[in-house]
This record gives structure tokens, C-alpha cells and sequence, in this order.
């Protein structure tokens, strides 16, 4: 694929590489991160939330509309605009409905800061935005909502983690993640379609209606920590976990790392399921063992919290809860 400067299509301003439609694809530029300290605990205020927030929204505060492609030849595709600075975010079909970050993160915040307001002290909050503005995304972790998993040979505390992230590009579904942090190795933990929710940015997608449905935080974080405490109980032998590795994970390579991650894990913590699980998180959470090769697109904040969804739908396969039953 070869790169061109194209300074106007649609009058629209783009630098991007031509993509299989003939006409530009959005690339995407580097991350920028805004993130607090996991390991500073500040308490909670009304201010100091507004003002640790404000260089995220200040970023993510534009509009956007869609735009149609008048190349000839190209029917039904549509540019997503940045209305601020007229740059193309993504290249859509018809039935995209794009939604504004802004309303996105503006709907989400008040659902946790209402139905979590208890556990407000303490709270960490870490922001991520790539795709020059396409990609966007919050987790925020409650401290004072912890507790202690323990195997026979080893003991940890985990709070409650609450993800959510939206894109404009077309390639990412509007998202929300509840699972847990390990204070241990500061993994995130995440489980199956359980704790994911997940909307396709399209003409049947209600944004009020996807923020309906994250309701029961706290109930579905208690419920995870049950989960937790259940796999931290059941053995596991090398066979069932070569098999699983097997059956979920389709390259050699990362298979064997991953073997190596999960032996780690039960020299700390035994053979368990918990350790295994452990090992999955671990490549969800930090670059360190699997690594991520950077590209012109400089997009790894994006690519990290994409592999969340593969350690969810590694956990949900039948060769996982076969385990664990």
C-alpha cells in the first residue's frame, strides 16, 4: 500500500494512506495518554475530579457528522468528520450513527458516580486517546471495593475496575468492561461476555439504552469475586492446560509464551485455575513478555486494551468452563 499526501478529498483535509476503496483510509497517528498513578490513592472530590478529567474531555471536545464519499465508482461509504479541525476519523457504511465522545463519556460517568457513590474515596482514574481523537477510552478502579483471593499458596487483594471506550473510525464498537485489578501484579481482570457489554454504532444503537444496561455494578463485581475465589479453589494439571492453550490460542508462538506465563503463575500461586487465569490477564495488562511491535500507526494503547476481548472470549470458550466446572 502506498502512502499519499491528500490534502483535500471531499474538501475534507487528510494525510492518509489509499485504502481498498481508492480513496483514503484513516491512519492512525500516536497515542497520547493521560493517566493518574495506580499507586497514588487520592480522595475523592467533586473539583479534583472535574480537574483531572478536563485535558481528556478538553481533547475528545469536538463534533462529528458523517460525509459522503463522491469518488466514482464508491456507493454508501462515508467519511466520519472531525468538526473542529475537518479531518477524517474513519471511513463508514451507511447505518453508522456516529456519537460524539463527549456524549458517550458524559452518559457513562454519572452512572458509576451514582451507583458507586459509597466507594468514591480512593478512586483511580486512568485515560487513554488514540487514532488522533477516533479511539477513546476510561477505566476507573475503586480501592474501597476490594477483597482477598487466596489459593494454597498465596493471597491477594483485587478491586473493582470499570472500562469503558468508544471509536469513531468504524472499527470499534461502543464498550464497557467490569472486572478487577490485582494488586499483586496490577493485572486487569476480565471474564467472558458475562462482564461485556458491547454496541455497534449503528441505526438501532440507543446510547441511553446501552447506558440502561450497565446497571448492577457493585452485584456484578461481587459476583466476580465469587468467580475468582471458586478458580483459585480448583486444581488444574499441566494436560488441561496445554489443552486449553491449545484450543483458544491459534499461534505457536504465543501459545508457548503463554505456557511459560502460566508456570510462573503457579510457582506463586499453585495449580490452579486462578493461576492460569492469572497468565491471561497478565498479557492483557503489560508489553513486557508478548510484546507489541510498533508501527507507523503508533496505536498501542488502543492494541493493549484490545486484548481484553481476547482474554474475554478465551475465558467464555467451552474448553475454559469445561475447566472450571
Amino acid at each position: 500500500m502506498s502512502t499519499n499526501t491528500v490534502k483535500r478529498v471531499n474538501d475534507i483535509k487528510l494525510k492518509l494512506p489509499v485504502g481498498k476503496y481508492g480513496v483514503p483510509s484513516p491512519e492512525r497517528p500516536r497515542s497520547h495518554t493521560h493517566s493518574t498513578n495506580r499507586d497514588i490513592h487520592t480522595m475523592f472530590d467533586e473539583t479534583l475530579l472535574e480537574n483531572k478529567l478536563a485535558a481528556f474531555d478538553a481533547a475528545l471536545d469536538f463534533p462529528v457528522h458523517k460525509e459522503r464519499i463522491t469518488r466514482a465508482g464508491i456507493y454508501d461509504k462515508y467519511f466520519v468528520v472531525n468538526g473542529k479541525t475537518d479531518e477524517a476519523l474513519g471511513i463508514v457504511g451507511q447505518s453508522f450513527l456516529p456519537t460524539s465522545h463527549p456524549d458517550f463519556f458524559g452518559s457513562i460517568r454519572p452512572v458509576w458516580q451514582d451507583k458507586l457513590s459509597h466507594l468514591l474515596d480512593d478512586v483511580q482514574i486512568n485515560n487513554k486517546i488514540s487514532s488522533n481523537g477516533a479511539w477513546a477510552l476510561e477505566e476507573v478502579i475503586f480501592p474501597r471495593a476490594k477483597t482477598t483471593i487466596e489459593t494454597d499458596k498465596h493471597s491477594t487483594d483485587v478491586a473493582l475496575r470499570f472500562i469503558y471506550w468508544h471509536g469513531l473510525s468504524g472499527n470499534c464498537k461502543s464498550n464497557c468492561l467490569l472486572g478487577a485489578i490485582d494488586y499483586y501484579c496490577t493485572n486487569g481482570m476480565i471474564r467472558g461476555d458475562y462482564d461485556h457489554l458491547k454496541r455497534k454504532n449503528t441505526k438501532n444503537f440507543s446510547l441511553d439504552d446501552f447506558v440502561a444496561d450497565i446497571g448492577g455494578l457493585e452485584e456484578r463485581f461481587n459476583a466476580h469475586v465469587e468467580w475468582c475465589k471458586h478458580i483459585a479453589a480448583k486444581r488444574v494439571s499441566e494436560d488441561q492446560i496445554q489443552m486449553l492453550l491449545d484450543d483458544v490460542i491459534p499461534f505457536e508462538r504465543t501459545r508457548v509464551k503463554m505456557l511459560d506465563s502460566v508456570m510462573e503463575e503457579i510457582s506463586t500461586r499453585g495449580w490452579n485455575v486462578w493461576s492460569v487465569y492469572s497468565a491471561f490477564t497478565q498479557y492483557a495488562s503489560h508489553e513486557d513478555r508478548f510484546g507489541l511491535k510498533n508501527t507507523a500507526n503508533n496505536n498501542i494503547a488502543e492494541r493493549m486494551f484490545n486484548r481484553n476481548t481476547d482474554v474475554a472470549r478465551w475465558t467464555s470458550s467451552p474448553a475454559f468452563m469445561a475447566m472450571v466446572a
